[in-house]
């Protein structure tokens, strides 16, 4: 059935839309259509998701989940290896190690998916149990509170057709480190902290600075709600719609 979806795709589409120039770059890579063909139409980002001025809301929202406003650097995705959770959270590690005050804990938001088990496996080998917290699927409604309460939202996923909780975790003020990899760079542009997924030592190296400097945090916070205002889904459709008029020329 996937053969014949993108056998449609190669010899029937007049366009298709990709989320991101990484996305595109591998349609034409791998299905050989040609680029003209290729439109891409970044995602969109909920209303939901935007920064909580109510502070004491906040905490009470939290609370039942043990959390404290300020208190965790955060991951919201599936627990896979394409996420790279197990680098996380050997990072993270490390700069708790390396700290000379209490760390935050790492809370990790999102369902099980293949091999999850080596990441439970490293947080019990590394004696992390009560540090890492394991959420597992959180409600939708839930999640807005969850970014705006992170010290840190940490993304340093493998690979991203686009990357729609690091622009959530932008929309609601989070600081963000994130891949230098796929689509990533196209959705934080300058409003984030960029590291190769495959070096452990940098992402904690990135984790350490931001917990040490609130003022680049903050500025990151700005620069971030910035950048996701230019992702909203009036700018989607009115985009799909311009590409849906040029297919039937």
């Amino acid at each position: 059935m996937q053969r014949q979806k993108w056998q449609f795709a190669q010899e029937k589409a007049n366009v298709i839309i990709a989320t991101s120039e990484a996305t595109k770059r591998d349609i034409i890579s791998h299905l050989g259509i040609p680029a003209h063909r290729v439109h891409v139409v970044y995602g969109g980002v909920d209303r939901a998701f935007r920064p909580i001025e109510h502070r004491a809301a906040l905490a009470q929202t939290l609370a039942p989940l043990g959390l404290t406003p300020g208190g965790y650097i955060l991951h919201v995705g599936t627990i896979e290896p394409r996420k790279n959770l197990v680098r996380l959270v050997a990072a993270y590690h490390q700069t708790r190690k390396a700290a000379s005050s209490p760390a935050p804990k790492l809370v990790l938001a999102g369902d099980t998916g293949w091999q999850f088990k080596d990441v439970f496996g490293l947080v019990e080998a590394l004696e992390l149990k009560g540090e890492v917290i394991f959420l597992g699927k959180v409600p939708t409604d839930i999640l807005p509170a969850l970014y705006n309460g992170a010290v840190i939202f940490a993304y340093p996923s493998l690979y991203e057709g686009f990357g729609l909780p690091l622009l959530e975790a932008m929309a609601c003020g989070a600081p963000v480190v994130a891949s230098n990899t796929s689509s990533l760079p196209e959705v934080v542009g300058d409003a984030g902290v960029l590291i190769d997924p495959a070096d452990t030592q940098a992402l904690a190296d990135a984790l350490a600075s931001l917990l040490n400097d609130a003022e680049r945090r903050a500025g990151l916070s700005a620069r971030g709600l910035t950048r996701a205002r230019l992702f909203s889904w009036k700018r989607v459709a009115g985009e799909v719609l311009r590409i849906y008029a040029m297919a039937e020329e």
